[in-house]
């Protein structure tokens, strides 16, 4: 295999690291630019002697290692100083706000990331998380607007569920770290007081979504095209997404480099004209790179489509001098110019997976393309299209089976049927818009788009009604990941360096450690055992957690798919849910009172560990509390708040800890080991 010069790989990885390291270690920030300068002047000294052959080559290498590294570490450090300090706000107070984002809401709230105009401090984080009641809303928000309101600004929760998703770390990745809840009628509402340009691309997207609506295209076919083609996923039916997810197709819903390649090929071929003298093929050059940052802005510069902008922009405006262009290089210094730009990125699940994507096809294309010799035509372009699918897949299983624990098997059958039409599809869906958008009825066209994108769903529906190729809720765990992609570098080191035997014992020592992983972990999950109140609303829900298994104890019947991860991360085969709660418990020796509204008689003077609340019961909390002699106090979510109130006070007053399940979660009753 010939070797690359991958040598700016490694300092971006340095830099990474770096990244890293000031996210999870606290230092003043007078000592990280301190730390900045030494490292810089220690790196200039290696750099002079070197060039003077008076150091070997490899300590220049490490001081430059190390001199990336520090950079990583001290950007992260220059955007808490100086960019995201959070603004001390006082209780029930006037709040001027400016919608950034819109959000995927829910049946109650419509939700948005708003700024807090805050005109003495430019620095601070002003950042929040707002929702809207959509009760008694007759308001459509949209990014732009200004908002006043007279609210509290209350900490991002934590997950109430055992092991799920983390909705609070997802917005704190976002500069994100607190909310305010406001209905409609507490709101003046300012109608785009002052739009910046970032705005306005939410604004012309709504405008596309009202033209589409007048056309002939369906629902499903104008939500189809809002996530093709404008990146907006919120429109597509939860049904329709997992069928793409098990199709293992569902990267062409996420505006990136496929689109960007294409919509490329479409510029290039209508600018051909241009490319026949020096001046004009400058002007095709920057006319396209123009087109693609609009296309960007117009999608909302999603970390997917920015990465992919950046690298396709680096490589047209190198094609300028006819040089030879590094992709390698050009994709490292995209992430890069981000990274250094807003050092979060390194979290958001999109730009790890595009960015593994891409880095995997420019690196393992090439071995498993000449894998065998291919004469025919017929051969040569399904299995230079299999090869794509395959090695982006090498980069992004990993991730894939960590954030989303599935592998859809027939992933390669889907890419070869349906990617050869993307180029038709992407084309079709442009096209509609733009004829939508300008007034001009193109029946044909639309008629087109319609069969189209039936066609195309048709063919995802079937391969994904294959369940016995779906597998979903595989375990993987943030070690095993850290591990293989570890060991996908070593493999890069091992296809593309001199240093073949180390790399490759890397390599392989990364494997048989991730599952040896695997293994450890599998054994310790069967000799868990745990008892958890869960805080379903409205709802007295009590779980028993047995190795392979979960019941689940409940007054109705409650959903499971919020303990999906924990049925991941311990192996557990069944839930099942019985109907029957009993009121007096006895769980591994810990003994458990539920006293409800239609239920109270006196109870005995038999000490309990937990006095379990539910379903609002009229009691004098005091002298139960004299009769049980209760450890803990718990009330779920089937109380009033008025009567939870009560009841901490009580507590307080007995020196009883209270657990109040509507704030804090889940409670345990019992974890073993």
């Amino acid at each position: 295999m010939k070797l690359l010069n991958t040598s700016f790989l490694w300092l971006f990885l340095a830099f990474v690291i770096g990244i890293f390291l000031g996210h999870n270690y606290t230092c003043k920030f007078d000592f990280a630019f301190s730390l900045l300068l030494a490292t810089l002047f220690s790196w200039l000294i290696v750099f002079l002697y070197q060039k003077r052959s008076w150091l070997p080559l490899r300590i220049f290498s490490v001081t430059s290692l190390i001199t990336f590294l520090v950079i990583g570490f001290f950007c992260v450090k220059l955007q808490k100083h100086y960019l995201y300090q959070e603004i001390k706000t006082q209780p029930n107070q006037l709040l001027h706000l400016k919608l950034k984002q819109e959000l995927k809401g829910s049946t109650s709230f419509s939700n948005y990331i708003a700024q807090i105009k805050n005109p003495t401090d430019s620095r601070q984080n002003n950042l929040v998380l707002l929702r809207v009641y959509l009760k008694d809303s007759t308001v459509n928000y949209q990014p732009g607007d200004a908002i006043i309101t007279k609210t509290n600004l209350t900490p991002l929760k934590e997950p109430q569920f055992p092991e799920q998703f983390n909705y609070k770390q997802y917005l704190a990745n976002k500069h994100v770290t607190r909310e305010t809840r406001v209905a409609s009628n507490e709101i003046i509402h300012h109608k785009n007081s002052n739009p910046t340009w970032l705005d306005h691309s939410g604004v012309i997207k709504k405008k596309i979504n009202h033209q589409l609506k007048k056309t002939k295209l369906k629902p499903r076919h104008i939500a189809f095209i809002n996530a093709l083609v404008l990146g907006n996923k919120d429109l597509l039916e939860r049904s329709t997404y997992q069928q793409f997810q098990k199709a293992g197709v569902v990267h062409i819903l996420a505006v990136s480099g496929l689109h960007v390649g294409l919509i490329v090929l479409l510029l290039q071929g209508i600018t051909y004209f241009l490319k026949y003298n020096k001046w004009t093929r400058a002007l095709r050059v920057f006319l396209i790179v123009i087109v693609l940052w609009l296309y960007a802005w117009l999608v909302g510069f999603s970390p997917s489509i920015t990465r992919a902008v950046t690298m396709f922009s680096f490589f047209i405006l190198l094609t300028l001098n006819k040089r030879k262009t590094n992709g390698v290089t050009s994709l490292a210094l995209s992430a890069m110019l981000l990274l250094f730009i807003d050092p979060w990125l390194v979290f958001d699940v999109g730009f790890q997976l595009s960015y593994f994507a891409v880095a995997s096809i420019l690196f393992f294309y090439p071995i498993i393309y000449n894998l065998f010799s291919k004469k025919t035509w017929l051969i040569r372009k399904p299995w230079a299209l299999a090869s794509v699918t395959l090695s982006a897949q090498i980069g992004v299983l990993p991730f894939t089976l960590y954030y989303f624990n599935q592998i859809p098997g027939l992933f390669l059958i889907s890419n070869l049927l349906i990617l050869p039409f993307l180029f038709l599809v992407l084309l079709s869906c442009i096209i509609s818009i733009m004829g939508s958008f300008y007034f001009i009825e193109l029946e044909w066209i639309q008629e087109l788009t319609t069969h189209i994108i039936d066609g195309l769903m048709w063919v995802i529906e079937s391969i994904a009604q294959q369940d016995a190729y779906y597998f979903d809720h595989v375990y993987f765990s943030k070690y095993m990941l850290a591990l293989s992609v570890f060991s996908f570098f070593s493999l890069i080191g091992f296809f593309y360096s001199s240093q073949k035997r180390i790399f490759g014992l890397f390599a392989l020592s990364a494997l048989i450690a991730t599952q040896l992983v695997y293994i450890i972990d599998y054994q310790n999950a069967k000799q868990i055992r745990k008892a958890m109140i869960l805080p379903y609303y409205k709802t007295s829900t009590l779980a028993i957690h047995n190795p392979n298994a979960m019941q689940i104890y409940t007054d109705s019947i409650v959903p499971t798919k919020v303990l999906d991860n924990y049925k991941t991360k311990y192996f557990i085969n069944d839930i099942q849910q019985n109907k029957r709660l009993n009121r007096a418990l006895e769980i591994d020796g810990i003994s458990v009172l539920r006293i409800d509204n239609e239920f109270y008689t006196k109870p005995s003077k038999t000490p309990v560990d937990v006095l379990w609340l539910s379903h609002s019961p009229r009691i004098n909390l005091e002298r139960v509390i004299k009769l049980v002699q209760p450890k803990t106090i718990v009330a779920d979510q089937s109380n009033y708040k008025s009567y939870v109130t009560r009841w901490q006070r009580t507590a307080l007053k007995e020196k009883i800890p209270f657990f109040d399940s509507a704030k804090k979660g889940t409670f345990y009753i019992m974890s073993k080991p």
